[in-house]
């Protein structure tokens, strides 16, 4: 989607289309060889761990590729429409792209991988790319699908303010709670265990506050979306047979759809 969308509101081609066709053919054959490394943790075979190692560094430098592709696609553009809420959904989902990626610089290297794999780190490093690359690309395009279904859709103003301020107020305190978990599990916070010290508990009650406050963003932005959908009318050209008397004479009337 990424690929689609930035060269969109870039105003120009994707920067090098070739590195693309390069890249999602590593991306996604090289994806299915070493899902292992999500796994990895020890007491995982030497040699298998050396695997996970090399193949993870060289899925790594492919969507480093891709960063750099669609950061070039941007820089070198006469200027990214960030100020359309579909442009700023998928810059954000970019840019997630990007911070949650570099949390796992550190998951192939045996040495450091093995104190933080189980621990919240890992839980910070996964869910900010859910929450921003995933989810936002997917809310991205679910609104440019109502605006293929009904061409006559061009959000108001009010709505793209709307539709803005929700995609901050998602983004801004998940972006917060990606990093309050990889902190904690940074400080020996494990994954999966209910149990867990008193020192940690600052960090959940700020985990959850922030949760609070960025979900009624993302449905704020797709309610608006839905809303303005709805109250759009749908035109549509329809050709009436010729006129008799008047050969090769078509007349054209709209007809309003009403939902």
């Amino acid at each position: 989607a990424l690929y689609y969308y930035i060269p969109i509101y870039a105003g120009r081609p994707l920067y090098s289309e070739k590195w693309a066709r390069w890249n999602i053919f590593l991306l996604a054959i090289g994806s299915m060889l070493i899902w292992v490394h999500h796994l990895q943790t020890f007491p995982l075979p030497v040699a298998l761990r050396a695997w996970i190692t090399v193949s993870t560094l060289l899925l790594a430098s492919g969507s480093g590729l891709t960063v750099m592709n669609l950061g070039l696609t941007i820089l070198t553009s006469k200027g990214y429409n960030y100020k359309d809420p579909l442009g700023l959904t998928f810059l954000i989902a970019l840019i997630g792209f990007i911070i949650g990626g570099v949390q796992a610089l550190p998951n192939p290297i045996n040495l450091i991988n093995g104190v933080i794999h189980n621990t919240y780190y890992i839980v910070g490093h996964f869910h900010l790319i859910i929450w921003t690359l995933i989810l936002l690309g997917f809310t991205g395009v679910f609104i440019d699908l109502l605006k293929e279904t009904n061409p006559n859709l061009n959000f108001s103003e009010k709505a793209r303010k709307l539709m803005i301020a929700g995609l901050i107020e998602w983004t801004v305190p998940f972006v917060l709670i990606g990093y309050l978990m990889s902190i904690a599990g940074y400080l020996g916070l494990l994954r999966r265990v209910i149990a867990y010290p008193s020192m940690f508990i600052p960090y959940m009650d700020a985990m959850s506050f922030l949760a609070e406050v960025g979900i009624p963003g993302l449905v704020i932005t797709i309610a608006t979306a839905i809303a303005e959908f709805v109250r759009t009318p749908t035109t549509r050209a329809v050709s009436t047979p010729s006129i008799p008397g008047s050969p090769g004479f078509t007349l054209s009337v709209n007809q309003k759809l009403e939902r």
